[in-house]
């Protein structure tokens, strides 16, 4: 392998490598000086991205990052906030769909058959061309390649502040 190939392979990892590092961790990083001077207990609910009472704004924004949105209900910014965290992620309606009474929506493309099937499974169902199951409603089930229907799902959390330090905080969203 040539100098500059070789090169390339180490950079490339390297890259790979400094992507894989969390927002948490980078977070962390940018505010070492400060963290560093918090408590262990505080520096370890940091480190395990969680808020609890008692934290300071600035732990929980190393903690969780800036607020999608900021409440203020005292009469200086800081004395009595509410802060928000919204995440919005897209979740797939369950896993494959199944012939036992099941009415969870489907969308599915099936071997030979032409165009998409839109509907629930369920009984009374017909053969298809390419291995699928056509239910009563319409929908293909079965055979070809299932592509689950997607929602939108929105989560939200709160850590509410009084004099500027946590008092009470919801639980982190799960990874």
């Amino acid at each position: 392998m040539s100098f500059v190939a070789s090169r390339c392979l180490v950079l490339a990892a390297v890259g790979l490598l400094a992507g894989c590092a969390s927002s948490q961790m980078s977070r962390i990083d940018a505010n070492r000086d400060v963290y560093e001077t918090w408590p262990i207990e505080m520096r370890q609910l940091v480190l395990d991205g969680k808020v609890e009472p008692g934290m300071t704004q600035e732990m929980v924004e190393v903690s969780w990052g800036k607020p999608t949105e900021v409440v203020s209900r005292g009469l200086k910014p800081g004395d009595d906030d509410v802060w928000i965290y919204r995440t919005t992620r897209d979740d797939t309606m369950g896993s494959s769909p199944t012939m036992s009474g099941s009415t969870r929506p489907t969308i599915s493309m099936g071997g030979s058959m032409n165009g998409i099937g839109i509907g629930n499974s369920g009984m009374g169902a017909s053969s298809m061309p390419g291995g699928g199951i056509m239910s009563s409603s319409g929908g293909m089930v079965g055979g070809g390649s299932m592509l689950p229907p997607t929602q939108t799902i929105t989560e939200e959390r709160q850590v509410e502040f009084r004099d500027g330090v946590v008092h009470h905080a919801d639980p982190p969203l799960p990874k």
